[in-house]
């Protein structure tokens, strides 16, 4: 899986699992896999755009590209 990929599959997961338990009666549950995805995700997107900042650095280029999204490159395409 790439990585930008489970960045966006952690957090998709962070809106469906702990809401299907919400709406399911189980609170408990949804909270205690609420919190761990929640620092999960945000970590994952963090090592990413530490990365990808770094391959960039290590490439030459001479504008860094803004990585705030998960789809940055995919955003530079559609520009």
């Amino acid at each position: 899986m790439d990585k930008t990929r489970g960045v966006d599959f952690l957090f998709t997961g962070l809106a469906v699992v702990p809401g299907m338990l919400l709406f399911s009666g189980h609170p408990g549950p949804a909270l205690l896999l609420f919190v761990p995805l929640l620092i999960g995700a945000c970590l994952a997107g963090m090592y990413e755009q530490q990365t990808s900042a770094q391959t960039q650095q290590d490439a030459g280029a001479a504008e860094p590209q803004s990585t705030l999204t998960a789809a940055g490159h995919w955003r530079k395409r559609l520009d």
